[in-house]
């Protein structure tokens, strides 16, 4: 790497770092040439494939395919780029955007990616998302304002558009994204070994029934309200936590805690609770609604999952 590369890159990822923090006073200039737009680009690529490396569990397997998904994710970056740059002036160069958005996407990407592994942002998904939503809403406008030196109200709400229905986008689209896979069908696990799964599952209707027969049915006349929680997902605690607060809210407000029933899914506790299964869900509800009042009563479903 030449001596003017390297300083070219070293300043614009100062001036990355400087839109990061959202520093009120301005950036420095920006090296905009094409050979400094292909090295962060480069960069941003090293970055992504290092922590999809950092993240990958024993045994998995390099899947090229994944470079398919990260092709699509740039074109539709570069795309949006366009667009903004577009809507802020006809004659406004891209590169001019690209530059400064990719000096701090380094610090983003690494930022929101390993603050995902932390137990508080996994707990509250739904607040992690809308605080990063707020973010990066901060950051385009910095953006927009170091490429171009003053912000206008299209560009502004072209940007803000894009930056709202990226999150939709990404769902939409779903590529995998990871260069590390592992073998799921070679995964083994001491607590799924047959001689405890088959009991476990035999078991199940059983429990369910035992659940259904501590519900307190409602006195005759009365309207009373019923709550069935049920959580799929048993990899992460959180959905347990989330079925659960949600039996104590309806108790606290209805008083449905004498007719209130769980079906969870975790494999760090597979005793507590019958598992939440499809089958063992229709049971359930079928062995409730026969001990409603099915005229005056209401019953409360609640599914919490990704």
């Amino acid at each position: 790497m030449s001596e003017g590369l390297r300083a070219g890159l070293l300043r614009n990822l100062a001036g990355g770092f400087a839109l990061l923090v959202l520093r009120r006073t301005p950036p420095e200039s920006f090296v905009r040439s094409f050979d400094q737009l292909l090295a962060l680009l480069l960069l941003n690529l090293a970055l992504w494939a290092g922590l999809d490396t950092l993240h990958a569990e024993a045994g998995s397997q390099l899947m090229l395919d994944a470079l398919y998904g990260w092709a699509c994710y740039l074109l539709l970056g570069f795309f949006a780029c366009a667009l903004v740059a577009r809507a802020h002036s006809r004659d406004a160069d891209t590169r001019a955007l690209l530059i400064p958005a990719l000096a701090v996407s380094p610090y983003v990407l690494g930022l929101f990616w390993l603050s995902a592994d932390l137990s508080r942002v996994r707990a509250r998904p739904v607040l992690a998302i809308l605080v990063g939503l707020l973010y990066l809403i901060v950051l385009s406008l910095r953006v927009l304002h170091a490429a171009y030196g003053s912000v206008r109200t299209r560009s502004v709400i072209t940007a803000l558009a894009l930056v709202v229905l990226a999150p939709v986008a990404l769902e939409t689209l779903d590529l995998d994204t990871r260069l590390w896979v592992g073998d799921e069908s070679q995964e083994t696990d001491d607590s799924d070994d047959s001689s405890t799964v088959e009991p476990l599952l035999y078991d199940q209707p059983a429990r369910i029934a035992a659940a259904v027969a501590r519900v307190t049915p409602e006195q005759p006349g009365s309207p009373g309200v019923y709550f069935v929680g049920f959580a799929g997902n048993g990899d992460e605690g959180v959905f347990k936590h989330e079925a659960l607060f949600a039996e104590q809210v309806f108790a606290d407000h209805f008083d449905s805690g004498d007719r209130s029933i769980e079906l969870l899914n975790d494999v760090a506790d597979r005793d507590s609770y019958p598992l939440a299964t499809v089958t063992g869900l229709q049971q359930a509800l079928r062995l409730l609604a026969s001990r409603m009042n099915t005229e005056q009563d209401v019953l409360v479903l609640t599914l919490t999952s990704h």
